[in-house]
């Protein structure tokens, strides 16, 4: 099978699974499935910024600790090369 239509499938079933679960999750009386929908990806939205943020906390934490050692061993480094030119 083509990628493009295995790709297309992969999406009609995640539509259809994510709207049968929404359609059973009861939050109340005067849900609407639209709501519940927007709900859901807002929540989704929310979720998925958190991945890159703490990726780029951990890197700011670890540039933090680490990255004066690397300036020094290059500070150390450019000084003996330039002391013996």
């Amino acid at each position: 099978m083509k990628k493009k239509v295995v790709y297309t499938l992969g999406a009609v079933l995640v539509a259809a699974g994510a709207s049968a679960a929404l359609l059973a999750w009861d939050l109340g009386p005067g849900t609407t499935p639209m709501a519940k929908f927007f709900l859901v990806f807002f929540g989704a939205i929310i979720v998925l910024q958190c991945i890159p943020a703490l990726l780029l906390f951990g890197c700011i934490i670890k540039e933090v600790l680490f990255g004066a050692t690397k300036k020094a061993a290059l500070v150390d480094g450019q000084s003996k090369n330039s002391a013996s030119s």
